[in-house]
Protein backbone atom coordinates (compact mmCIF):
# COMPACT_ATOMS: atom_id res chain seq x y z
CA UNK A 1 0.00 0.00 0.00
CA UNK A 2 1.00 4.05 -0.76
CA UNK A 3 1.47 6.40 1.24
CA UNK A 4 -1.82 7.69 3.39
CA UNK A 5 -2.50 10.85 5.78
CA UNK A 6 -2.86 9.93 9.34
CA UNK A 7 -2.82 13.47 10.69
CA UNK A 8 -2.42 17.00 9.75
CA UNK A 9 -2.86 20.65 11.21
CA UNK A 10 -4.46 22.92 8.93
CA UNK A 11 -4.49 25.71 12.04
CA UNK A 12 -1.47 28.02 12.63
CA UNK A 13 1.49 27.17 11.26
CA UNK A 14 0.22 23.58 9.94
CA UNK A 15 3.34 21.92 11.69
CA UNK A 16 3.15 18.58 13.65
CA UNK A 17 5.88 17.86 15.77
CA UNK A 18 7.48 15.61 18.86
CA UNK A 19 5.55 12.13 18.02
CA UNK A 20 5.24 9.12 18.82
CA UNK A 21 3.28 6.01 18.02
CA UNK A 22 2.01 2.25 19.41
CA UNK A 23 1.02 -0.84 18.24
CA UNK A 24 -2.36 -1.54 20.60
CA UNK A 25 -2.25 -5.10 20.80
CA UNK A 26 -6.21 -5.34 22.10
CA UNK A 27 -7.03 -3.29 19.11
CA UNK A 28 -5.17 -4.25 16.49
CA UNK A 29 -4.41 -1.10 15.88
CA UNK A 30 -2.02 1.55 16.11
CA UNK A 31 -1.98 5.02 18.39
CA UNK A 32 0.08 8.00 17.02
CA UNK A 33 0.65 11.22 19.09
CA UNK A 34 1.86 14.39 18.29
CA UNK A 35 2.00 17.79 18.89
CA UNK A 36 -0.29 20.36 17.18
CA UNK A 37 1.36 23.78 16.76
CA UNK A 38 -0.56 26.52 17.23
CA UNK A 39 -3.93 24.29 16.28
CA UNK A 40 -6.22 27.09 18.13
CA UNK A 41 -5.90 31.08 18.79
CA UNK A 42 -1.99 30.11 18.75
CA UNK A 43 -1.72 27.27 21.25
CA UNK A 44 0.17 23.93 20.54
CA UNK A 45 -2.46 20.84 21.17
CA UNK A 46 -1.76 16.95 21.62
CA UNK A 47 -3.49 15.08 18.42
CA UNK A 48 -4.11 11.37 18.76
CA UNK A 49 -4.60 9.41 15.72
CA UNK A 50 -5.75 5.48 15.41
CA UNK A 51 -4.53 3.74 12.34
CA UNK A 52 -5.43 -0.17 11.15
CA UNK A 53 -2.98 -2.18 9.95
CA UNK A 54 -3.04 -3.17 6.37
CA UNK A 55 -3.66 -6.67 7.33
CA UNK A 56 -6.85 -5.25 8.91
CA UNK A 57 -7.58 -2.04 6.85
CA UNK A 58 -7.49 -3.84 3.86
CA UNK A 59 -8.80 -2.27 0.65
CA UNK A 60 -10.36 0.58 3.36
CA UNK A 61 -8.93 3.68 4.77
CA UNK A 62 -6.34 2.90 7.21
CA UNK A 63 -6.73 5.47 9.58
CA UNK A 64 -10.16 4.98 12.03
CA UNK A 65 -9.75 8.71 14.00
CA UNK A 66 -8.00 11.52 14.39
CA UNK A 67 -9.00 14.30 17.28
CA UNK A 68 -7.17 17.25 19.21
CA UNK A 69 -7.27 16.26 23.39
CA UNK A 70 -6.74 19.77 25.07
CA UNK A 71 -8.53 18.59 28.90
CA UNK A 72 -7.23 21.79 30.63
CA UNK A 73 -8.64 24.53 27.71
CA UNK A 74 -6.42 27.23 30.18
CA UNK A 75 -4.83 28.45 26.69
CA UNK A 76 -1.50 27.35 27.36
CA UNK A 77 0.53 24.89 25.34
CA UNK A 78 1.26 21.51 25.09
CA UNK A 79 4.74 20.30 23.84
CA UNK A 80 6.76 17.10 23.72
CA UNK A 81 4.30 13.64 23.90
CA UNK A 82 5.16 10.30 24.65
CA UNK A 83 2.20 7.56 24.99
CA UNK A 84 2.57 3.77 25.55
CA UNK A 85 -0.53 1.08 25.48
CA UNK A 86 -1.67 -1.53 28.11
CA UNK A 87 -1.35 -5.28 26.39
CA UNK A 88 -3.98 -6.77 28.68
CA UNK A 89 -6.64 -3.86 28.97
CA UNK A 90 -5.68 -1.94 25.24
CA UNK A 91 -6.06 1.63 27.49
CA UNK A 92 -3.33 3.79 26.28
CA UNK A 93 -1.80 6.57 28.24
CA UNK A 94 -0.42 9.89 26.50
CA UNK A 95 2.29 12.08 28.35
CA UNK A 96 2.85 15.73 27.88
CA UNK A 97 4.87 18.96 28.75
CA UNK A 98 2.38 21.48 29.23
CA UNK A 99 2.92 25.19 30.23
CA UNK A 100 1.99 25.87 33.92
CA UNK A 101 1.70 30.03 34.20
CA UNK A 102 4.32 30.96 36.75
CA UNK A 103 6.10 27.84 36.51
CA UNK A 104 7.55 26.99 32.92
CA UNK A 105 6.73 23.51 32.24
CA UNK A 106 5.11 21.00 33.81
CA UNK A 107 4.09 17.09 32.64
CA UNK A 108 0.20 15.71 32.54
CA UNK A 109 -1.09 12.35 31.73
CA UNK A 110 -4.51 11.19 30.25
CA UNK A 111 -6.05 7.95 29.90
CA UNK A 112 -7.65 6.68 26.82
CA UNK A 113 -9.51 3.60 26.23
CA UNK A 114 -8.46 1.68 22.93
CA UNK A 115 -11.19 3.27 20.46
CA UNK A 116 -9.80 6.62 21.84
CA UNK A 117 -12.20 7.60 24.59
CA UNK A 118 -10.62 9.60 27.59
CA UNK A 119 -11.09 8.07 31.08
CA UNK A 120 -9.20 11.06 32.18
CA UNK A 121 -11.64 13.89 30.65
CA UNK A 122 -9.11 16.31 32.60
CA UNK A 123 -5.11 15.04 32.25
CA UNK A 124 -3.47 14.83 35.88
CA UNK A 125 -0.79 16.46 36.92
CA UNK A 126 1.95 14.39 37.14
CA UNK A 127 5.18 16.31 38.27
CA UNK A 128 4.66 16.72 41.83
CA UNK A 129 7.93 16.60 43.28
CA UNK A 130 8.97 20.67 42.47
CA UNK A 131 6.20 23.30 41.83
CA UNK A 132 8.72 25.48 39.95
CA UNK A 133 11.22 24.79 37.73
CA UNK A 134 10.56 22.93 34.23
CA UNK A 135 10.47 18.88 34.56
CA UNK A 136 11.01 18.50 30.59
CA UNK A 137 10.89 15.64 27.90
CA UNK A 138 8.83 13.27 29.46
CA UNK A 139 8.14 9.82 28.63
CA UNK A 140 6.13 6.42 29.62
CA UNK A 141 6.25 2.89 29.08
CA UNK A 142 4.40 -0.09 29.12
CA UNK A 143 5.43 -2.28 31.88
CA UNK A 144 4.10 -5.88 31.31
CA UNK A 145 4.76 -8.00 34.19
CA UNK A 146 3.29 -5.77 36.58
CA UNK A 147 0.36 -4.32 34.17
CA UNK A 148 1.28 -0.95 35.04
CA UNK A 149 2.96 2.33 33.03
CA UNK A 150 6.26 3.67 34.07
CA UNK A 151 6.54 7.74 33.61
CA UNK A 152 10.01 9.43 34.29
CA UNK A 153 11.36 13.01 33.16
CA UNK A 154 14.16 14.84 33.81
CA UNK A 155 13.82 18.64 35.93
CA UNK A 156 15.41 21.59 34.98
CA UNK A 157 18.79 23.83 35.55
CA UNK A 158 16.71 25.17 38.73
CA UNK A 159 14.05 25.11 41.10
CA UNK A 160 14.26 22.39 43.99
CA UNK A 161 15.35 19.14 42.01
CA UNK A 162 18.18 20.29 39.89
CA UNK A 163 18.37 17.86 36.84
CA UNK A 164 17.22 15.15 38.07
CA UNK A 165 15.25 12.38 36.75
CA UNK A 166 12.10 11.43 38.41
CA UNK A 167 8.90 8.99 37.56
CA UNK A 168 5.97 7.26 39.16
CA UNK A 169 4.19 4.20 38.53
CA UNK A 170 0.49 4.89 37.11
CA UNK A 171 -2.05 2.41 36.52
CA UNK A 172 -4.10 1.29 33.49
CA UNK A 173 -7.20 2.12 34.54
CA UNK A 174 -8.52 4.98 35.92
CA UNK A 175 -10.01 5.13 39.91
CA UNK A 176 -13.91 5.53 38.72
CA UNK A 177 -14.09 9.19 38.65
CA UNK A 178 -12.47 10.22 36.05
CA UNK A 179 -8.60 10.49 37.10
CA UNK A 180 -5.18 8.40 36.92
CA UNK A 181 -4.59 6.13 39.51
CA UNK A 182 -0.70 6.81 40.84
CA UNK A 183 1.16 4.84 43.10
CA UNK A 184 2.26 7.55 45.06
CA UNK A 185 4.01 10.60 44.10
CA UNK A 186 6.97 10.89 41.90
CA UNK A 187 9.71 9.31 43.15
Amino acid sequence: RGPFLIMANSQGNGQITRHDVKYNPVSHQYVVVGCARQYANSIDLVMISRVDPNSVAGANEPRMDTFVYDGLSNNESYDDVSLAVSAKNGNFIVVAEHKVTGEGEGCYGALFTSEGVALTPTPTRLDLLQGSGDEDDPDVVYLPQKDVFLYISNTDSSGLLVNRIVGSVIQTTDEGAGNLRLNGVEQ
